[in-house]
Parts: C-alpha cells; structure tokens; sequence
C-alpha cells in the first residue's frame, strides 16, 4: 500500500514541514541572490578593482548593466527551472543551483581578470542560482491550506536577507581596508578573501539540501493520493448512478491530479484549468504584466538608488551613503516582516494585496523623487515601505498563482511569467543605457516615467482584483458541482 504523502516521508531528514520552513529561510542569505542589491555588488566589484581599464563612466554604466543582468537572469531562468524539477527532481535541482550559486563567485571576483565577460557569467550563474532555490523551496507550501501564504511569505521574504547579508560583506570588506589587513599567505584582494569565506557556507548548504529538499515537488502520480482530492471512484459512484462502468471510468480518467493540501471534495473549479486555459487567461496575463512591470521599476529604483537620492538631496554624499546603509541592513529584517504580510495576505486575499504591493512601489517612487522634498524621516518611511514590497516580491507570484489556479502547473505557468518578466528586464538595460546617456545624473524626467508605469500597473491590479470578484460571483467555484451538472446534462 502506498504511504501517505506527507512531508515526513518526501524527504530524507523526516523533518516536519515547519522545520523545513524554517531551515528554509536560515539557509536563504547563504546562497541568497547578491544581485538584489547593486549599490554592494558594485561596491564590492570596485573594491577588487574590476574592470580597471573602463574611464568611471563607463565602468558605472558596465556595473548597472551587469547588476541588472542577474535580475534578468533570475527571471528568464523561470522555465529553465520547470525543467530541471521535471527532469532531474526538485533536491537535485537544488543540489545544482548552489553549485552555480558558489561559481558566480569565483566568475565575479576570481575569473574577472581573465576575461572581462566572466563576471557577465557569473551574474547569470547566480540569477540561475536563485530562481532553481525559489522553485524547489516553494514545493513545501503544498503542505499548508489556511497558512499557504504565510509559508510562502516567509520563504521568498528571506530572500531579502540577502541584502543585509551582503551590506555586511561591504561593511566587513571596508573595515578591513581602513585597518590594512592582508589575507595570509594568499596573494588575493581583501575583497577576495571575504569571498573565499563566504563561500564556505554554500558549500555546507549543498550537504544540507540533500536531506531538506524533497525529491517530488507539490504531488505525486497517483490520482487519489490522499482522503479525498477531487472526485474519487467512491464520490462518482455516488453522485451519477446512471453511468455505466465505461463512462464511470471514462469520467474518472479525465480527473486531473489536484493538490495534495486539498483533501476534499471542494476544489476550485479554476484549479482544474488545463495549462493553455490558465496560461491565455484574462487573469494570468494581467498578473504577469503586473509582475513584469513591477521588475522593470524596482530595477530603476535599486541599480540608481545612488544617483536618485544625489540627485534629490542636490549632491549631499554623505547623507547618501547613510541612508542606502540604513536601506541595505533594514532589508534584513524582511523575513520577520513576511511574516506579518503572509498574515494580512490570508486575511485580505491576494488580490487585494497585490494592489497594495502596487501602491505601495508607487509611493516609494514618489517618496525618494527629485521634485519631492526630503528630511530624514521621510526616507525611513521610504525604507519601511521597501521593506514591506520587498518581503513579499518573490513570493507574490507564486502566491497568486496558487490561489487563481493551483499547484498542477505552477512550475510551468510561473516558469512563463518569469521568463516573460525577465523579457522585460532585458528591455530595462537598453532603458538604464538612455538614462545616463540622455540625462546624465539628472533622474527627474526616468522618474517621472517610472511613476506613470506605476499607475499604469496599479490600474491594472485593480482591475485584475475587480475581474476576480465578478468572475466568482458569476461562476460556481467547485469543480465537484460543475462536473455535476455537466454530467446530468
């Protein structure tokens, strides 16, 4: 008889899903995504004096492109991670994506000098790194109902530790020069010695993984894996005693392999969707404009962080340096924050946050403007704001996803959300490129382009959560009672 699926046995540890949860979100900063926070990675590339041969404007253009290429890569990745977890499982593919994650650093601030396309790879290597680690933790929330979104918080919400993580890095990396340390019997930069120690800790990750990550994301094959999932033999014997045992077993046939977490009879009729309903619907589409959108902008805000607040505060440096340290070490706290967000987004529904997280990015936006006057508390409240969006924004997708159309073909719809956003990102670079070409450390006219995108998303997120209310007034929400009908009929 074939045991119970339950997150015990789908690992090798045993542990409970809680436990995992929380090994999760420990291990994120330690094969985080460094390229979340360009003002570090550029601090930490100069240090270890890359690109040398480049004049500063040049090399700052290089560093803004090449810090936006892990975005990119992060994103377009999104089906390349649907296809590793089908082919090789979800704990090799994590296996994998720490591999890539220690190489990314090796390519950044080992191989650069050899080749000035190395650092490009290592930042594809990490982008890489983060989404395969984002795809296979996320298999865990398929052990939760009430709490999905909490888990899901918590999860993609540690990703911003990595930006404490690596504020730390810059700070150790600067304490250590203004003291005149050299590494020990190593011919390497400071900056290369704190890397070569970092990257102990992945590699600890890797043997960890190994029994943290299970082998089978989110289902199995059997149809009735659990109590009940949808209509199981016994429930169609029950409710249609007319069919005949051909059209009985026809009809059970046809069932799709729902979730595992949806022991019941219950299941949203959108759940039972097939891939190319979800993916052409009006609901899918909005959300990934919204997504993508949502990238582009956040990539505007963090690669130019620096340039914006000189540009507001009319060139004050170090004022500047104060508040993206402030901004870099409170990111850390997005873990504790996710757990509020995941809370309020199972009280207020997905939809109703997303429009939220919308305008919440356009407020930050208006905060940290150069037509907007500015005093010390106003960029906390700026922080605190970044603090909220950024806790949730990996997350946010595979939350909506889960809640309009569940886990059957999660890997592949958000893998082509992804993939789409990181089109968008692509698109970002050419942007950041006339930024600087056209307007030089002038970001008042990007700005205000970034606001009207901003509104243009938050009108489409309202009209999304809007779309969703009518639809499931207007529409049964159980796929047990449509198939009811349609079979009477």
């Amino acid at each position: 008889m074939e045991k119970p699926f339950t997150c015990e046995n789908q690992t090798k540890s045993g542990f409970s899903e809680n436990t995992l949860v929380f090994l999760y979100v420990i291990s994120t900063p330690l094969v985080g995504a460094p390229f979340l926070f360009p003002a570090a990675v550029k601090y930490l590339l100069l240090s270890n004096n890359a690109y040398y041969w480049l004049e500063d404007e040049e090399k700052l253009k290089t560093m803004n492109s090449l810090c936006s290429l892990g975005s990119t890569s992060f994103l377009l990745s999104g089906v390349l991670g649907s296809y590793f977890i089908n082919s090789i499982n979800n704990r090799n593919t994590s296996l994998l994506a720490t591999f890539f994650h220690i190489l990314g650093w090796l390519f950044c601030f080992f191989f650069d000098k050899y080749s000035h396309y190395f650092p490009l790879i290592g930042m594809c290597l990490w982008g890489i790194s983060t989404q395969l680690l984002s795809q296979t933790k996320f298999s865990v929330s398929a052990f939760y109902e009430s709490r999905k979104h909490l888990v899901l918080a918590m999860i993609g919400g540690s990703v911003g530790m990595s930006f404490a993580y690596m504020q730390l890095m810059v700070n150790i990396v600067d304490y250590l020069s203004r003291i005149g340390f050299n590494a020990p019997y190593l011919d390497i930069t400071i900056t290369q010695f704190i890397v070569l120690v970092n990257c102990f800790f992945p590699l600890v990750c890797i043997f960890i993984f190994y029994y943290i990550i299970p082998t089978q994301p989110f289902l199995t094959p059997v149809t009735d894996y659990c109590n009940r999932v949808s209509l199981s033999r016994s429930q169609i014997s029950t409710a249609f005693p007319s069919l005949n045992n051909e059209e009985r077993n026809s009809l059970v046939a046809s069932q799709l392999a729902i979730e595992v977490n949806r022991c019941k009879e219950d299941v949203p009729f959108k759940w039972t969707l097939t891939f190319k309903e979800q993916v052409f619907s009006i609901t899918f589409i909005g959300f990934t404009i919204v997504y993508s959108l949502l990238w582009f902008i956040r990539l505007y805000f963090t690669v130019n962080m620096k340039g914006i607040l000189l540009d507001q505060t009319n060139g004050d440096i170090e004022y500047t340096d104060k508040i993206i340290n402030i901004f870099g070490l409170s990111l850390g706290t997005t873990f504790i924050t996710a757990i509020l967000v995941g809370v309020f987004v199972d009280i207020l529904g997905i939809n109703l946050f997303l429009v939220l997280l919308v305008l919440s990015s356009l407020l930050i936006l208006l905060i940290f403007s150069s037509f907007t006057p500015f005093f010390f508390l106003s960029h906390l409240f700026g922080i605190v704001l970044c603090i909220f969006c950024y806790s949730y924004f990996i997350g946010c997708s595979f939350s909506f996803l889960t809640t309009e159309f569940g886990y059957t073909h999660l890997n592949s719809t958000q893998g082509i959300s992804s993939t789409i956003a990181g089109i968008f990102t692509i698109l970002y670079n050419y942007w950041d490129s006339y930024i600087h070409s056209h307007f030089g450390k002038n970001f008042l006219f990007p700005s205000i382009i970034a606001i009207v995108i901003n509104i243009v998303i938050l009108l489409i997120s309202i009209y999304i959560r809007i779309y969703s209310m009518r639809w499931n007034s207007f529409n049964s929400n159980y796929f047990f009672f449509i198939n009811k009908r349609h079979t009477v009929k």
